[in-house]
């Protein structure tokens, strides 16, 4: 008799095997095969819930998306750590998902041609992420909290892109000292 399994923690496997594989091996290291390997299984263990690399691609995005949200709504202490908190993740693509994130969304940004419903899942895990910057300035009281959300987006973003570019230039201390200036410039309303 065939073992039931909920093909929700299924693709919930495939897709934390291919965070652990993008850290280790990189995104040539992404396969189908690799991930089947890691579930101790055959290839019909991901072809069952991933079609192809691309599906691949796109599950091991939002499991490193929401890995990151994760981080994000876990902050605790006083409102204006948690801002500083925010800050050092809006810019600490060094750690865990960082790098994989940034040469994800890259590689499938520079695709030639993008399905949109491909480019709307994109959109909603980056919508997300600015969701929560914004929930965060809004708690530390920061004045102009629109804008102070879109400047931790944008510094997140574009940390991602120099990472990619010139990883070496941009060691993780320089990046956590602008990211606590930043902090320091935005202020609080209550406390700065």
């Amino acid at each position: 008799m065939p073992i039931e399994v909920n093909s929700a923690d299924r693709r919930q496997q495939i897709g934390e095997a291919g965070v652990r594989i993008m850290r280790e091996q990189g995104i040539a290291g992404l396969t189908m095969r690799a991930v089947a390997e890691a579930l101790g299984g055959s290839t019909s263990l991901v072809t069952n819930y991933v079609r192809n690399r691309t599906q691949l691609l796109d599950l091991t995005l939002e499991t490193l998306a929401h890995q990151w949200d994760t981080q994000l709504t876990q902050l605790t202490g006083p409102p204006d750590q948690q801002l500083r908190d925010a800050a050092a993740l809006a810019v600490d693509w060094h750690a865990d998902s960082g790098p994989a994130v940034a040469v994800l969304l890259i590689q499938i940004l520079a695709e030639k041609t993008i399905d949109p419903q491909r480019l709307t899942t994109i959109h909603r895990e980056l919508d997300l992420l600015h969701h929560r910057f914004d929930e965060v300035v809004r708690a530390a009281d920061v004045a102009e909290p629109d804008a102070a959300a879109d400047l931790l987006y944008l510094v997140s973003r574009g940390t991602m892109l120099t990472l990619v570019e010139n990883l070496g230039d941009w060691p993780a201390d320089r990046l956590t000292r602008a990211a606590d200036h930043l902090t320091r410039l935005l202020g609080t309303s209550s406390h700065g």
